[in-house]
């Protein structure tokens, strides 16, 4: 494990991994969300993808662009705000979803 010993200073290299861990569990876990929502019909929003996981805007944002980059997610046109945008599964993302 790269976890850092008793003693021993963390290392810019150590906060790094830490941050990209962080970072790809928040996506699975909007990912999830953002499958869920679509089983019941529904799309979700920055606003409720922050408020459900009580994660920091920006952390939210940065994971939510990384699976957009991926193209396992889409975010459609806001009505009056960028951060209220629709979420959803793209079809690449629903096939990981459902399988």
């Amino acid at each position: 494990m790269n976890s850092p010993t008793v003693g021993r200073r963390v290392s810019d290299t150590d906060m790094r991994v830490i941050r990209v861990r962080s970072s790809i569990e928040l996506g699975n876990e909007i990912f999830h969300l953002v499958g869920k929502a679509g089983e019941r019909g529904k799309s979700l929003t920055i606003w409720d993808l922050r408020r459900m996981l009580d994660a920091p805007l920006e952390k939210v944002f940065v994971a939510l662009r990384a699976l957009e980059h991926e193209r396992l997610i889409t975010r459609g046109m806001p009505t009056h705000d960028v951060l209220s945008a629709p979420i959803t599964l793209t079809e690449d993302g629903r096939e990981i979803y459902f399988s």
